[in-house]
């Protein structure tokens, strides 16, 4: 975790800042519109962030290394307001579950393909790929433990069991 030290970090959430301050460093909270002009100017130095972003973003004009972490992760939803799903006539709340249930099992089962492939770009564009070193993954999982036990201190019984089912899918 030495090597973390001082940087100076965009972070997208408190999970991520809360990480970035145990280790030493200094969290930043920009909007996205803002991260690229920062990782130019020196305002920050490096970004949590996914593989398709650091793509999308081009990334390998502003950095020059990609260290695979998987410390945190961001999820998309897709919500809907309860009393207009409610109106909904049954057959169509099924259907809008059923296809809800197909795209999880698609996301869960492409992404980490996603995931290469939008690292592989970054290579081929100049990005470094640097795999992290045991310890340091070591150190990051028992800060990541603390974060997860602190927030399971309070989260909701909903919340836990979400958590608990998140675990089984990624098989921890």
């Amino acid at each position: 975790m030495e090597e973390m030290k001082g940087l100076k970090t965009r972070t997208y959430d408190k999970n991520g800042a809360l990480v970035m301050e145990a280790v030493g460093a200094t969290p930043h909270a920009l909007p996205f519109s803002e991260v690229y002009t920062s990782l130019q100017t020196g305002l920050i130095d490096s970004v949590m962030t996914s593989t398709p972003t650091a793509v999308d973003a081009k990334f390998w004009e502003v950095l020059k290394y990609y260290e695979p972490l998987n410390i945190t992760i961001a999820t998309n939803m897709v919500t809907v307001n309860l009393k207009a799903f409610q109106k909904l006539p049954k057959d169509q709340q099924n259907a809008l579950l059923k296809i809800g249930r197909e795209m999880e099992k698609e996301m869960w089962a492409n992404v980490p393909k996603l995931d290469k492939a939008q690292e592989a770009i970054s290579n081929k564009n100049g990005i470094v790929t640097v795999a992290a070193s045991k310890k340091l993954i070591a150190d990051l999982e028992k800060i990541t433990e603390n974060i997860r036990a602190d927030w399971l201190k309070t989260a909701p019984p909903e919340g836990k069991k979400i958590y608990d089912d998140f675990l089984k899918k990624v098989k921890r």
